[in-house]
């Protein structure tokens, strides 16, 4: 005899199968791209599944792409690539479909996804300054190229004023520091617009001939009538550690000679360039017979003249460089000395 009960009961077992036919149901929707290609992943799996299907789609900013809509029984997967043809917002949708022998299942999912530009460098990201010049061993610029072509626009996206930009549109760009001192590292950031989408902005740090510190002073007296000062420093960049590679140093005279005693027949030699040696230079200063006054390694201490000196780091030519010190060449009777020494002094 049919009862009420026992069709409630037969509709609630039909219910439970349902349910537990679809127990092992499953859905994955997934989008990407690798700087050349936009791609889209989507399939559906359901163990208890007698036939399913997905429908993906693949839409750049303005319209569909790419399409795939596939078959099959218990586990159903669709794949879909594009060339990356115009930077921003893309999208990926997919629609999953099951039958069973007690019903069938729907469900759409959505995946959002932004597609950048991409920026290549060559030549690392460290620049080093040297007063407009470019020693051998360091990199003093950076090549930026972008994927998105001669769409591309440049900007500065913090660090306006610390470097400069070849260009600020096309496809490259070139990347140097200008002679202001970075107090940090990575004080400097490049991204690439197109399409009015930002890539992944590329960050700089900016290095530099910092100063010279003072590591030994020998003075010596060679010969009777003769005497030798030998000053020895050790350059430091800007973050205050020693340089990498040896590159040139000169000395150059920045005022006439001042004459402290009179007559005499002291003549300033030359300026002496050459290169640093584990980041240090030497200033060997040599005065020998027959000066008049004639040279001593005793006595009473008199000064004889003076001018001005610097020393820039990056060539070895006198005048050229980053400029590390100041100071004041003084010689005297018996000795030379560096006075008033000044280090930073760009």
């Amino acid at each position: 005899m049919f009862s009420v009960r026992n069709s409630l009961i037969a509709a609630f077992s039909l219910l439970m199968a349902a349910q537990a036919g679809h127990a092992c149901q499953n859905t994955y929707l997934y989008a990407s791209d690798d700087g050349v290609n936009a791609y889209a992943d989507a399939y559906t799996g359901d163990s208890t599944a007698d036939g399913g299907t997905v429908d993906l789609n693949l839409n750049n900013p303005s319209q569909l792409v790419a399409h795939d809509y596939e078959e099959g029984l218990t586990y159903v997967a669709a794949h879909v690539s594009w060339p990356i043809d115009q930077y921003g917002n893309w999208l990926a949708t997919a629609d999953y479909q099951s039958f069973t022998g007690v019903g069938s299942w729907s469900q759409s999912k959505n995946f959002p996804f932004t597609v950048r530009p991409a920026i290549s460098v060559s030549g690392g990201n460290t620049i080093w300054y040297f007063g407009g010049q470019n020693p051998s061993g360091y990199t003093t610029s950076a090549g930026l190229t972008s994927s998105g072509g001669n769409r591309t626009q440049w900007i500065v996206t913090y660090g306006t004023g610390k470097i400069n930009l070849s260009t600020t549109s096309g496809t490259q760009t070139t990347v140097t520091s200008t002679s202001d001192i970075a107090l940090q590292p990575n004080d400097a950031q490049v991204k690439a617009v197109v399409d009015n989408t930002d890539s992944i902005p590329v960050t700089f740090t900016r290095k530099t001939p910092f100063k010279a510190i003072l590591s030994t002073h020998y003075h010596n007296c060679p010969n009777p009538g003769s005497w030798d000062d030998t000053f020895t420093y050790v350059v430091q960049d800007n973050f205050f550690a020693s340089l990498p590679a040896n590159v040139g140093v000169n000395e150059n005279w920045t005022t006439d000679v001042v004459v402290d005693y009179s007559p005499n027949s002291w003549y300033r030699p030359n300026t002496t360039n050459g290169m640093t040696s584990s980041s240090s230079f030497v200033d060997e200063i040599t005065v020998g017979f027959p000066f008049v006054p004639q040279p001593e390694c005793g006595g009473t201490n008199y000064a004889i003249d003076h001018w001005g000196q610097e020393w820039r780091i990056g060539s070895q030519v006198s005048g050229y460089g980053r400029r590390i010190q100041t100071d004041t060449l003084a010689r005297y009777n018996n000795h030379a000395e560096h006075q008033d020494v000044v280090s930073p002094n760009p």
